[in-house]
């Protein structure tokens, strides 16, 4: 699965604004998205600036559930609420993974628990995954549907999500 944003910068600049200014304001993951993607673009500078660089969502989810790893550890004893969701499946997903490989109140670091614990890590990421499409999915029908459009987001122009 990869999602190719291949295209003006300034118009990649306006997408992520408009996420930004359209997406309900209720979890944190999509900054953790953001700043995923972020990374990954700098990491992976295509050679020309109009090359097009594919994002593999694995790789994505991982960079969430890394975001995430040490900020669903209890602050002051307490659980610090990251959304007001009823059911916050990225937060769950890695507070699953911490219990499953025994790190649940300790400083593990991920990769540790990725060797530890690989059916627990693999079944993380699926879920990271599926949330993270599913919303990519959201962001594009909203994108659409703000320009009148009724296509479904696979048709867009630029959106290979897979």
């Amino acid at each position: 699965m990869t999602y190719s944003g291949a295209g003006d910068p300034l118009a990649q600049g306006q997408r992520v604004v408009a996420v930004l200014e359209t997406g309900a304001r209720t979890a944190t993951y999509k900054l953790a998205t953001l700043m995923a993607l972020i990374d990954y673009s700098v990491e992976h500078l295509p050679a020309q600036p109009n090359d097009r660089l594919d994002v593999p969502l694995r790789d994505l989810a991982y960079r969430v559930i890394e975001l995430y790893w040490h900020q669903v550890l209890p602050f002051e004893g307490r659980q610090l609420r990251q959304s007001t969701q009823p059911v916050a499946r990225i937060l769950r997903a890695v507070e699953e993974l911490r219990a499953a490989s025994g790190a649940a109140r300790r400083g593990l670091a991920l990769d540790i628990v990725k060797s530890r614990a690989p059916a627990a890590f693999q079944r993380a990421t699926e879920s990271v995954l599926v949330t993270l499409v599913r919303s990519l999915c959201t962001v594009c029908r909203n994108c659409l549907a703000a320009r009148g459009e009724s296509r479904s987001c696979m048709t867009t122009p630029g959106c290979t999500t897979r």
